[in-house]
């Protein structure tokens, strides 16, 4: 009920990509909120657990792609939700910030996924979900990347200043992007950019390669019209559209 934006970011980046339709699922304090900043956005609220638990029935029955994390919370309701879609659901399942968390706190439920899963950590997240030091994920985060993958059967986006992505065979090593990314809400936008890209047709792992790539370029795109220390995570979004409308042109050529 506190992280309103973290959905509108999701959801904006996702449409972003060129999804046909985005369903917010949030705590009912957030629905003015999404009405007004993504009312292009399907929403449907909760305010306890059993309603939490009828979202998540919901998105498994509904949806192509289901994004879960960003701006949840840890609450018994947010809990609830992350168990369902990790083992319930057979479309493909982006799970991001506290959904990892979460998932840290009970790792079983990533052995039981049914579809195929992205997961996309930050170093502290990843630092939580394997046990190991920060320091030691830093010094050997393809080896992190790749290993992690491997052991649960999932495509990783490790994300650092160089975000690697690896689907436990192989490993791609981005190169796009700056340090101005480093802003709130900026991990938000990735995984909704790669939830659109999903849903596009793309498989997990090609889907979190090119969507890091774009994040990043979108990052790129937004210093320059910012600045690296005055951009935010909506300028993030906002280059989006640049960036692809850039990819079409380039192919129209």
């Amino acid at each position: 009920r506190d992280m309103s934006g973290a959905m509108t970011f999701a959801a904006e980046a996702a449409y972003r990509m060129g999804t046909g339709l985005v369903k917010i699922y949030t705590h009912i304090d957030n629905k003015e909120i999404a009405g007004v900043r993504i009312p292009e956005a399907v929403l449907m609220c909760y305010s306890n657990k059993d309603e939490a638990e009828q979202c998540a029935r919901d998105a498994v029955e509904w949806s192509d792609a289901i994004l879960i994390g960003p701006g949840i919370g840890k609450g018994d309701a947010a809990r609830s939700m992350v168990e369902y879609i990790m083992c319930e659901a057979v479309q493909t399942v982006i799970a991001d910030a506290d959904a990892l968390n979460i998932i840290s706190e009970k790792p079983d439920i990533l052995g039981r996924h049914r579809g195929p899963v992205i997961v996309t950590p930050h170093i502290g997240e990843m630092s939580r979900l394997t046990g190991a030091a920060i320091p030691d994920i830093k010094k050997n985060i393809l080896e992190v990347c790749k290993d992690f993958s491997m052991e649960y059967n999932v495509v990783s986006a490790l994300k650092d200043a160089r975000t690697c992505v690896s689907d436990g065979r192989d490993v791609y090593i981005n190169t796009s992007g700056n340090n101005g990314m480093s802003t709130a809400g900026a991990g938000d936008v990735l995984a909704g950019i790669i939830a659109g890209l999903v849903c596009t047709g793309l498989g997990a792992y090609e889907a979190a390669k090119l969507g890091v790539y774009i994040h990043g370029l979108a990052g790129d795109m937004a210093a320059e019209h910012r600045g690296r220390n005055a951009m935010i995570a909506r300028d993030i979004v906002s280059a989006i559209s640049e960036v692809i409308k850039g990819a079409e042109h380039d192919g129209q050529q």
